[in-house]
Parts: structure tokens; C-alpha cells; sequence
């Protein structure tokens, strides 16, 4: 009969409530997946350390081993015996085409009593498959495995891995500072492998097109989150972003914008009774994420801060990003924060943070007051263009060309687009030559939001 092995390991060392607790938790996170995936019917057997599946084991394989708090599992076949010489014959019948001309090794783990030891019953094996193949303990080509418990012998030869850590679930709720970046998709990851509901807070300096981007990035990362869909909470932050760039030294600007955040995330998270605040920050990848930028951003905030990323750097980030799958829908997503980034502060104090909050916290308010939830498999709202472009140049307008094509207009990066706005003049008209591209339209977009007359020529 075949049948899913699937094995944990954190889990078994818990004392005995919060383990009993733990595994039916991991069971039922199982045969959640297992639905996700369409498995089928599935039985499900625990035994000692160990949970044994049976239905569509390919399918259940799949499913399992995106299930937090599985070590590993193995597709197995499963063998009632009476004998010795009936594992072995099993044994035999399995594998004596995968050994032949080839070197083995056979591994055997037992529980419970029998009249035999595991040496036993390896010897008994080889004995058999030596006729078809070479023994090598050290370095086989083919290696399988026998585990014997009780009267049933499990037969296998694959040992697929699985994320390991707790079942989601066991470890309460907290709030993701979520930009759809490389970075706090993972950070959400590892927080979710240590058995913690992760719901993410997005606050868009975009509009329409930056945000289904994101909501793309959190769909591919929620294929993780087995038993539970997170709420995902909307912030359009364009009004802090305004408030910023008028009222402070650009070189604060980066970190007062990291302040507005936690404050913003702070506040909504002990509105909503969540447990923590979790960020992408790696030690000194930038000049907000510095041991003195870290210190001082904490004032005042009154949950804790979990930074599971702090002793990465960004090419672990990016390795874990490609394993969980977000990679490719993050490199996607246009680094609004990056137009804050102009020659940095990299020393901060308490009176700076006092300075920023003064400029910041009025706007962080009436952000607060217009979050609202988005349904993360709803439909994707289309960008109105409605307005936003023109035919022609109207009288005493800046163009601004950001194709690196044109001549006779102001040439930029979207990178360099808001400080040249906000020190040119926000009151002005600005007209956008963006070739087509679906962010750069959505740049003058969030320009408009912040109240800054903009257009796309057509």
C-alpha cells in the first residue's frame, strides 16, 4: 500500500500538551493543503513521530512539503509482516532493479519489539540485493531505507524536504510591514515558519498598477500559508510622502519615512490586537537599517519589532526568495522607497526622531483613518486613466521625459522624479513623456494624489 512518511521534528520535543496540541494543528494544516492542492480523499494515521497519509501520495508529497512544521517526507510503501524474510522479499521485489550494477547502501531505523535488530534486518536486505548490485556504506549510488514499526515495515527511497520550524498557527497573530520588495516577503516567511499568522500592511506611494503587482507578491507568498489567508491592509501613504519632502531636510528623509511607518503599523496593529510588527531590515543594508537608525526608530513604538532578516545579507535574501518562490514577482515592483534615498543621514538621535514626528504624525493619522482591507483574491481594480492624459503641452508646463529619448525636456529617472517635483515646485504643471510603461504611469499617478497637477503626454 502506498503512503505518505511525513516527519517533524520541533514539534516532538515539546512537553506533552503543547506537543499533542501542536500535532493535531500540524495535521489538520496537512489535509488543508492537501485540499488546496485537490489531493483527493486522504486517511491519516499518527503514530510516533510520525504521520502517516495515504490517498494520491505524488499529490500529497507536493502538498505536505509546503506545510510549516514538516521536517521532510518520503512516498513510501507499506508492508503488514509476520517475518523477517517477508520485509526482506519486499525488499527485494522493490528495488533489485534501482541496485543493479550499481553500488548500495541500505539504512534501517525500528521501533517497538521484534525478535530482530535493525542490523537484522539490513543484512537481510543486502543479502538479497547483492546478487543484482555492490554494497557501499559510505558513498552509495542508491540508497534505501526500511523503517520497521510494529507489525508494519515501510519501505522508501526519496527524502523530500520540508520547511521545518512550527505549525502555522501556534504562535499567535502579527502585522507585516509589506512593500512587495525582496525583502519583507521573506522576513513574512520566516515569521510564518515559527508558527505566527502573518497579515501585511502596504503602504502604497503608487496606485493601481504598483498595487495588484504587490497583491501578486502576496498571493505567491500566501501558497505558504496552509490553514490560513491573511488579511491584507491598504495605506495610500502619499500624503506622509508630501509631508515629508515640504517639511524636512532631504537628507531625513529616508528616515522619517521608515518613522511613519512603524508609527503607522504600530498603531493599527494595537488597534487590531496583533502580537508584533515584523520588517525586512538586515543590519546595515542601508542607512535606516543601522544600529543607531534602529535604536531611535523604536522609541515610542509600543509592540515589539521582529526583524528576522537582520544578520542576512541581500544575497542569502535573495536565495531565500527564489526558494519560496516571490522573486520573480518582487523584482517587479518599482522601489518607490528609493526616491527618499538622496545622500543620507547615517547618524541619528532621539531629537531627530522628535523632529520627524512633529512633521509626520498628523499625516500618519489620517492615513490611519483611510486604511482599508483588500481582499487578496478579489478582483484587480483597473487604473482609471481618466484625466490623466493630454494631447498637448499646456502653457508653462515642465516636460519631463523619462525614456531617455527625448530632446527639449527635462531628462529624469523615476528615481529623481519626487525631489525634483518637490524642489522645482509642487504647484507647477508637469507633463510626463513614459513611454508606455505601466509604472512610470503609475509614478505620475501617485504624483496626482499627492495634489501635484501631472499628466502623461499621449
Amino acid at each position: 500500500m502506498k503512503v505518505l512518511i511525513v516527519r517533524y521534528s520541533e514539534v516532538g520535543i515539546k512537553g506533552d500538551f503543547t506537543r499533542r496540541k501542536m500535532e493535531r494543528l500540524l495535521i489538520n494544516n496537512l489535509l488543508a493543503s492537501a485540499k488546496r492542492k485537490g489531493c483527493g480523499k486522504v486517511g491519516v494515521v499518527h503514530g510516533e513521530g510520525r504521520i502517516f497519509l495515504y490517498g494520491d501520495v505524488d499529490c500529497l508529497a507536493k502538498s505536505s512539503t509546503m506545510v510549516f512544521g514538516v521536517k521532510s517526507v518520503s512516498p513510501a510503501e507499506e508492508l503488514e509482516f509476520t517475518s523477517l524474510d517477508q520485509i526482506a522479499e519486499k525488499a527485494e521485489e522493490l528495488w533489485k532493479e534501482e541496485v543493479k550494477g550499481r553500488s548500495f547502501a541500505v539504512r534501517v531505523r525500528r521501533l517497538g519489539q521484534h525478535p530482530f535488530s535493525s542490523i537484522d534486518v539490513a543484512d537481510a536486505i543486502g543479502s538479497r540485493l547483492v546478487k543484482y548490485g555492490r554494497v557501499n556504506l559510505d558513498s552509495p549510488e542508491v540508497e534505501v531505507h526500511v523503517e520497521v514499526r510494529k507489525d508494519k515495515a515501510y519501505f522508501y527511497d526519496q527524502v523530500l524536504e520540508g520547511p521545518g520550524g512550527l505549525p502555522l498557527g501556534s504562535e499567535g497573530r502579527v502585522l507585516a510591514l509589506f512593500s512587495g520588495g525582496i525583502d519583507s516577503p521573506v522576513a513574512s516567511w520566516m515569521v510564518m515558519k515559527r508558527g505566527v499568522y502573518v497579515d501585511f500592511l502596504y503602504c502604497n506611494l503608487g496606485s493601481e498598477v504598483t498595487k495588484n503587482a504587490v497583491l501578486d507578491v502576496a498571493r505567491k507568498l500566501i501558497e505558504w500559508s496552509v490553514g490560513y489567508t491573511p488579511k491584507f491592509f491598504l495605506a495610500e501613504c502619499g500624503k506622509i510622502t508630501k509631508g515629508i519632502m515640504t517639511g524636512l531636510d532631504k537628507r531625513l528623509w529616508p528616515i522619517a519615512f521608515k518613522r511613519a511607518l512603524y508609527l503607522l503599523a504600530d498603531k493599527l496593529a494595537t488597534s487590531k490586537g496583533y502580537g508584533g510588527i515584523v520588517t525586512g531590515e538586515s543590519l546595515g543594508q542601508v542607512s535606516t537599517q543601522n544600529l543607531s537608525a534602529l535604536k531611535v526608530l523604536n522609541r515610542g513604538i509600543s509592540l515589539p519589532i521582529l526583524r528576522p532578516l537582520l544578520g542576512f545579507d541581500k544575497d542569502e535574501i535573495v536565495k531565500m526568495a527564489r526558494h519560496i518562490g516571490t522573486y520573480e514577482y518582487s523584482s517587479k515592483i518599482p522601489e518607490f522607497c528609493s526616491v527618499f534615498s538622496f545622500h543620507p543621514k547615517t547618524k541619528f538621535t532621539y531629537r531627530v526622531i522628535e523632529e520627524v514626528d512633529k512633521v509626520v504624525s498628523s499625516a500618519v493619522d489620517e492615513v490611519l483613518g483611510a486604511v482599508r482591507e483588500v481582499k487578496l483574491y478579489g478582483e484587480e481594480e483597473e487604473p482609471d486613466l481618466q484625466g490623466l492624459k493630454v494631447d498637448v503641452l499646456p502653457e508653462g508646463a515642465v516636460l519631463v521625459d523619462l525614456t531617455g529619448k527625448a530632446e527639449n525636456a527635462v531628462r529624469l529617472t523615476p528615481r529623481q522624479v519626487m525631489e525634483f517635483v518637490f524642489k522645482n515646485g509642487p504647484d507647477k504643471t508637469y507633463v510626463f513623456l513614459t513611454g508606455g510603461d505601466k509604472f512610470n504611469v503609475d509614478l505620475v499617478r501617485s504624483l496626482r494624489k499627492m495634489g501635484v497637477k501631472a499628466f502623461v503626454l499621449s
